[in-house]
């Protein structure tokens, strides 16, 4: 048995499909390893390069049980050592075989649980704000333009939300006995007892998350990043791929009227306002809204804000209801 079918047979193992003859046979195989074996079984260039996924100690002892209660009460002693090692390596790998497992448990049990489940709509117009407060104490506030999706009732196992369009800020609830699961698009957002921001408009080029406090890990498909206070997940619509994005600073200020432009373009600025305020903005010279602004405000009104940033990008105005027309004041060289 060569390194490539051990790897297979545990990963077998991991999931509870391996025969009882391979099972047998796989055991007094790693009884026989040695290190040099080892390295080619678990490269190390896998488990130190990859970042590994959370996981409860009470899910790893009880991955731990289920392998060692397939093993014979008089192998046991004997065979502890290299069960252990193999445990710990199973979780490190690639996220770990058995926390890709557990994962799969979690996401067919809430799959199940999704199909039977009433959910409820909210939304906002334009400009229009809203905090929704669940029944765990979780509270989210809306931006402008937001559909959200919540159940009823949460069950005893799980807590969910669907952003399928706009921007939330979520704080949420503390309860270890029920994950908390955030979804937008194909981007699955685990959190426990945290606050973060999701954005997600449809002609955003990504989802993103920020976090405020506590940490998060967000997924897509096999693929997750863990975000600490302060940083930024994006998604790419583009190329499905995701990444770590730039500092967050304050995640969730708009909630409170507060803006904060650090090199963003004109055209990111507007877009934040535009939401928040729920104006429309139009310009024929394109290359206007790729003019850098640096800003910072609170709580100040639409008009005052639109001065500065036109003092600051080079542009005029007029406002036609819920239109803004801006027009450059001289071209880019």
């Amino acid at each position: 048995m060569n390194a490539q079918q051990i790897r297979i047979y545990l990963r077998s193992l991991s999931g509870g499909t391996l025969g009882e003859a391979a099972r047998k046979a796989l055991l007094e195989r790693l009884e026989a390893l040695e290190d040099d074996e080892l390295d080619l079984i678990f490269p190390e260039r896998e488990w130190t390069e990859t970042v590994p996924a959370f996981v409860p100690e009470s899910e790893q002892i009880e991955v731990y049980s289920s392998i060692m209660a397939q093993v014979r009460p008089r192998a046991r002693v004997r065979r502890m050592t290299w069960l252990r090692a193999a445990c710990a390596l199973l979780f490190v790998v690639a996220g770990t075989l058995a926390t890709l497992t557990w994962w799969q448990s979690i996401e067919e049990s809430q799959q199940a649980v999704a199909v039977q489940t009433r959910w409820m709509q909210f939304s906002t117009g334009a400009g229009e704000h809203r905090l929704v407060t669940l029944s765990d104490k979780t509270r989210i506030w809306m931006n402008g333009a937001t559909t959200l999706e919540v159940p009823e009732t949460f069950d005893a196992r799980h807590r969910a939300l669907r952003l399928l369009e706009g921007e939330i800020f979520v704080e949420a609830g503390i309860d270890p006995s029920r994950p908390f699961r955030a979804e937008m698009d194909s981007v699955k957002v685990d959190v426990l007892g945290t606050s973060f921001n999701m954005r997600n408009y449809h002609n955003d080029p990504g989802a993103s998350v920020s976090v405020a406090t506590g940490k998060v890990a967000m997924r897509h498909k096999s693929i997750s990043l863990i975000l600490t206070p302060g940083k930024t997940g994006i998604w790419s619509k583009h190329d499905g791929k995701l990444v770590p994005g730039k500092p967050s600073g304050k995640p969730g200020s708009w909630k409170q009227r507060e803006f904060h432009f650090d090199g963003e373009t004109l055209g990111e600025a507007l877009d934040e306002l535009e939401h928040a305020f729920g104006y429309r903005y139009y310009t024929k010279d394109k290359r206007l809204l790729m003019r850098p602004v640096k800003a910072s405000f609170r709580d100040q009104r639409h008009g005052d804000m639109l001065r500065v940033l036109g003092s600051m990008g080079r542009f005029r105005y007029r406002q036609q209801d819920s239109l803004i027309i801006i027009t450059a004041i001289s071209h880019l060289p």
